[in-house]
């Protein structure tokens, strides 16, 4: 149970710091900088935010969803 739990924070602080750190400071520091910087900077670096917030995501949905599922 407490695996879960940590495994729920640990990943939910990945999960919500990246995705606050790609709305606050990446993207608008890219779009100041003009599309000539900012479409070769996302199309390099997007996919990998979308991988690390994907697995982030699920492993804390799924974390959850298993230590709640051990109370019912």
């Amino acid at each position: 149970m407490v695996v879960l739990r940590i495994l729920h924070i640990l990943f939910g602080v990945v999960w919500a710091g990246g995705a606050i750190f790609r709305a606050l400071i990446l993207e608008p520091r890219l779009r100041a900088a003009g599309p000539a910087v900012q479409g070769p900077a996302m199309r390099s670096i997007a996919p990998a935010i979308a991988m690390v917030l994907g697995i982030a995501s699920a492993i804390t949905i799924a974390a959850d969803t298993t230590a709640a599922a051990r109370f019912v």
